[in-house]
């Protein structure tokens, strides 16, 4: 996939997302521009979707910004994931925590909005820090989430092999030593997502959740 981004130069993804020995995940970040960040004068160049110049979703780029290479790995703190971007808290619960990038990632299957989680954990060295658990991928740029999910879907097959299980909500999943990828449309909204689950992190935070709910008197689903 290239992408023409104008002014901006010509795009094209990391020919990488996951190494499923290591469990990196790498991603190509795109910074754009956000009126309540930035003044007018960084708008850049809009930017089609999907490479299609007839595509009637855009979004405009910041000026003077360039692309920005990430490898992720559980347990990386919040500065470490950062890579230098604009990185802002998407909410947070008990001890987990959603953050996003001011920067859209351009990944073999089309551009997605890329959402980690981190878990806040005490360590000897630094005292209370959070830490990289889980990446939550969602294409959102044009098209119907099937066609999102087909797509998706070729490329972690093609990358990772036949999916390890299947489940409910169309779940593709890959496991290993590490953790594991998924495939899913989203239980909330219905849009397809790509979510990369690192250990011991991710289960922490689940066990976390349902210990919650059960206080609460919720009785949680049991995992797939």
């Amino acid at each position: 996939m290239k992408i023409d981004a104008g002014s901006h130069g010509v795009f094209e993804p990391l020919p990488r997302l996951v190494d499923a020995a290591s469990g990196s995940v790498y991603l190509r970040l795109v910074p754009h521009f956000l009126s309540r960040l930035h003044p007018p004068a960084l708008r850049g160049d809009f930017v089609p979707c999907g490479g299609d110049p007839g595509s009637p979703y855009e979004f405009p780029l910041l000026n003077g910004a360039s692309l920005v290479d990430v490898s992720l790995r559980g347990g990386m703190t919040q500065s470490e994931v950062s890579a230098g971007l604009i990185f802002e808290n998407a909410g947070s619960q008990w001890s987990r925590s959603w953050w996003r990038w001011i920067a859209h990632a351009l990944t073999p299957f089309g551009w997605v909005t890329a959402t980690p989680q981190f878990i806040r954990k005490q360590t000897p060295e630094r005292g209370s820090e959070h830490l990289l658990a889980s990446l939550g991928l969602t294409p959102r740029c044009g098209g119907s989430p099937e066609e999102h999910y087909r797509v998706a879907e070729e490329w972690l097959v093609r990358e990772l092999g036949t999916p390890h299980h299947t489940g409910d909500r169309d779940l593709r999943r890959w496991g290993y030593e590490w953790g594991s990828v998924g495939l899913y449309y989203e239980i909330r909204d219905g849009l397809a997502e790509v979510g990369v689950l690192w250990e011991p992190f991710s289960s922490e935070l689940d066990a976390e959740m349902r210990e919650q709910l059960r206080s609460l008197g919720h009785r949680p689903e049991a995992p797939q």
